[in-house]
């Protein structure tokens, strides 16, 4: 367990306290100003270039020490041009009242708006301090234009481009650039795993319960090759948690779309109960018979040792623990992540680390307590939002959430790492979050606007 002053765990716990009881009766449905659609265009190129780029031109350092004693590199420079750009376009949008800051922290929202005010905070007591500094602000940047990417039209639409752009993304690298040491991508030899990738595979699943949503509630020829193609993407990648946490959705996504009325109750009945399937399937699989660990890791195309020790995670978490535990605000934000292979042997873990692989951990690297409570609090924000949406959105929403919560035991989607997933959990929490907030006067969106969390373009002066 952390150590820990019992005076500072009590101040961290009342100043968590404190802010949720004013989330809860101040901003939980509060209502932004208006917002407008003018655009948003750029906002799509914005993303798109950025996360093109890093997939295809980025070139990091591993050697933290060359990074630190010989300055950036040209990547470095470039991804920080990219970055002062965006930072522009995002600003753009806040003062010209595109995206006013108060749709920023209207329900869900606010812990985003929260989680990234902590992580730059946390630049005080960083142990890298100008890459906290500079990663919170680009967490910062993309939190604006991604909330302008879901601000107007049916969110489910930009949730499903947004998904499969990023599947694009991570196919097109090893096709063109070919697989390799060189290239960072592992040929397996056959379709399933030919490109493996842990974080492709995530966003693939998370496509593939879009595309499955869309099949059961449009059935339209667009909703068939969509499912299909994240089929064949999902066994490319190749991940075994990926396909565990599909698992544990699809239930919840058939229960949903199929029982549109079911009660509240039961719906939480439904979640607990696929929660309580992944923690008995963990326990079963910490506890289980040798010989039936072989045949699972020989299905997963893995062997015992790698099942045992989650693929090399369990020696990075441990190593990872030892180095943070006694430090209750965290060590800043990506600061001891970025550090990792200084830290963490390859030896150890089987191969080079680029993050935590556990987005929990993540946050509690980050900024320790509050990391983790700020954190939870935006789950639990989360979820209240999605309860009270209408059925058919719901129906996508609850399935989604739990997929991505179970995946970042895994590959951090949740915790702030800037990454596809990251991106659909911001713009989920924003347009659902517009479905609860009180009516804006003169606002009239469309039927499928309200179903899905958007609003209407509203005319705006220069836009």
């Amino acid at each position: 367990m952390p150590t820990v002053d019992p005076l500072i765990a009590t101040a961290i716990a009342l100043l968590l306290a404190g802010v949720w009881v004013v989330w809860w009766t101040r901003l939980r449905d509060a209502a932004g100003p208006p917002l407008s659609g003018s655009g948003r265009a750029v906002s799509w190129a914005v993303v798109i270039v950025y996360f093109t780029w890093k997939t295809f031109f980025y070139e990091p350092r591993e050697d933290v020490l060359e990074l630190v004693n010989s300055g950036m590199s040209d990547s470095n420079r470039i991804e920080v041009a990219i970055t002062a750009a965006s930072g522009l376009w995002a600003a753009w949008l806040v003062v010209t009242r595109r995206m006013p800051f108060m749709s920023l922290i209207q329900g869900a929202g606010f812990w985003i708006v929260a989680l990234v005010a902590l992580y730059s905070l946390s630049a005080l007591w960083s142990v890298w301090r100008d890459l906290t500094l500079y990663k919170s602000l680009e967490l910062a940047i993309y939190w604006v234009i991604t909330a302008h990417l879901f601000a107007t039209g049916p969110w489910r639409d930009t949730l499903e481009r947004l998904a499969l752009w990023a599947v694009i993304g991570g196919l097109l690298p090893p096709i063109v650039q070919g697989t390799g040491p060189e290239t960072g991508v592992v040929a397996r030899g056959a379709v399933v795993g030919a490109f493996y990738s842990n974080g492709s595979a995530m966003m693939a699943g998370a496509l593939l319960l879009v595309a499955l949503h869309r099949l059961l509630t449009r059935r339209d020829l667009t909703a068939k090759a969509l499912t299909l193609f994240a089929v064949v993407a999902l066994l490319l990648f190749h991940s075994f948690t990926t396909y565990l946490s599909v698992v544990l959705a699809l239930p919840a996504l058939l229960v949903l779309v199929l029982v549109p009325r079911a009660t509240p109750m039961a719906t939480a009945v439904m979640i607990c109960g696929i929660i309580g399937a992944g923690v008995s399937i963990a326990y079963l699989a910490a506890h289980a018979e040798p010989h039936l660990v072989e045949a699972i890791g020989g299905a997963a195309g893995k062997d015992a040792d790698q099942i045992g020790s989650m693929t090399g995670r369990l020696p990075l978490w441990e190593a990872l623990w030892e180095v943070s535990r006694d430090k209750p605000f965290g060590t800043g934000f990506l600061a001891m992540e970025r550090m990792i292979p200084e830290i963490v042997s390859q030896q150890a873990v089987g191969w080079s680390a680029a993050h935590s692989h556990n987005g929990f951990l993540s946050a509690w690297l980050a900024a320790g307590f509050l990391g983790i409570g700020v954190l939870v609090f935006f789950t639990v924000a989360l979820c209240i939002q999605i309860v009270g949406l209408d059925a058919d959105a719901r129906a996508l929403a609850i399935p989604f959430v739990l997929f991505v919560l179970v995946n970042n035991m895994s590959y951090p989607a949740f915790g702030g790492r800037l990454n596809g997933a990251w991106l659909m959990v911001m713009g989920v929490a924003f347009a659902t979050s517009r479905c609860r907030a009180r009516p804006v006067p003169k606002a009239e969106p469309s039927a499928a606007a309200v179903r899905w969390g958007g609003r209407a373009a509203i005319p705006h002066r220069g836009g």
